[in-house]
């Protein structure tokens, strides 16, 4: 392997290590805003079960995310292709853990939260979209 290859593995590994700390930056924020909504007073045993249950898978994804931070690189410095490899292996299963959490969380909860969630997430692409046309409409699509 030339000297070109090394340096593009090594440097997908380093994208791939940042990729691992904005997913632990997500998942640390997620449970304890997870958390905090399980304080609220009155809750019902279902809407605790729920909160569980989303907890549990993130605290699940936790694990290849932990993993997938780990300075294997320096540790093994020959096995750069298997360590790339198993970091893309480990990102993914985190990704498919959290969805679930993520999943299991929005089929659980009120239309109303669904709507609000959606509206949080939509309005502001929608502006931004409004915003590059007005700037410069031939951008537009």
């Amino acid at each position: 392997m030339d000297i070109a290859q090394l340096k593009m593995i090594e440097d997908r590994i380093s994208e791939l290590n940042g990729k691992f700390s904005q997913i632990l930056l997500f998942l640390s924020f997620a449970i304890v805003g997870l958390a905090t909504l399980k304080t609220i007073q009155g809750l019902q045993p279902g809407e605790i079960g729920i909160y569980n249950a989303t907890l549990n898978w993130w605290k699940a994804a936790l694990i290849p995310t932990l993993t997938g931070v780990a300075p294997v690189k320096e540790l093994f410095p020959d096995h750069l292709i298997r360590i790339r490899t198993s970091k893309i292996v480990l990102l993914w299963l985190a990704i498919f853990v959290i969805g679930g959490g993520v999943l299991e969380f929005l089929l659980h909860i009120h239309f109303i939260m669904v709507l609000g969630i959606l509206v949080l997430l939509v309005v502001p692409l929608i502006w931004r979209a409004f915003l590059v046309y007005k700037r410069d409409p031939s951008k537009w699509w």
